[in-house]
């Protein structure tokens, strides 16, 4: 799982990770037989929600919206929908009742998984016009397919963004870290407080949990192979 969580985080997949992975005695035949099959899921669930979400967009690339935070922000790259799909399978009610957010929502991958998964409402919030493009476009095919199918692509900065109200699941699959994480962890936190309605995290590539945990207080629900789920404790 570590070595899933490191090429995930980082993006690395070249010569020089793979003589990393020689000298830790991970040669490429633990690592190849993984990254096909995520491209095969990646692939496949594209075809299925009929829209691109593939490759990955270093932040150099990006016609950045707020260059101040380009520091703390990741590369691009859509998060495996297998287990996105898992991790939202361990939120308990129905997912009719919730309004999925996804904090970097790039493409809109996730987005889509969200849509197609049943949340009566879907919130992406990305800083990257490029990428917010994409995720309209994205929308918009989706919707052809599958009429009706929540879509919400916004463009503009995560720490200024206000949570919607109601029920809420709030997606991260590492869009920032950093001063930018910590800013959006704190108001998450104060969102969660002054709300009855349930608020869950789902963390995938949890790098930074244990940041997570310090600034919001948590309860644990469920966790495998590269994601965990929280939900958010209110203050009353």
């Amino acid at each position: 799982m570590r070595l899933r969580l490191f090429m995930e985080g980082t993006g690395i997949a070249n010569r020089a990770a793979f003589e990393v992975f020689r000298l830790l005695g991970l040669g490429a035949d633990a690592v190849l037989p993984a990254r096909r099959a995520l491209r095969r899921a990646e692939r496949g669930f594209d075809r299925e929600a009929d829209i691109d979400t593939l490759g990955r967009v270093p932040c150099a690339a990006r016609d950045l919206a707020d260059r101040a935070s380009v520091g703390d922000a990741w590369h691009y790259a859509g998060v495996d929908p297998r287990v996105l799909r898992e991790a939202l399978a361990a939120i308990p009610g129905a997912p009719q009742a919730f309004h999925f957010v996804d904090y970097g929502s790039g493409k809109g991958r996730a987005m889509a998984v969200a849509a197609l998964h049943g949340f009566g409402a879907v919130t992406g919030i990305e800083f990257a016009p490029s990428l917010h493009r994409c995720a309209v476009a994205n929308g918009e095919r989706l919707r052809r397919r599958h009429p009706g199918a929540p879509w919400n692509a916004r463009l503009g900065d995560a720490i200024g963004f206000d949570l919607p109200r109601g029920s809420l699941v709030v997606h991260l699959y590492n869009p920032f870290r950093g001063v930018v994480f910590e800013s959006v962890m704190r108001r998450l936190a104060d969102a969660a407080a002054e709300r009855a309605d349930p608020v869950f995290i789902v963390y995938c590539n949890p790098l930074y949990e244990e940041v997570l945990r310090r600034i919001v207080p948590v309860a644990d629900i469920a966790s495998g192979d590269g994601w965990r789920v929280f939900r958010a404790i209110p203050k009353h």
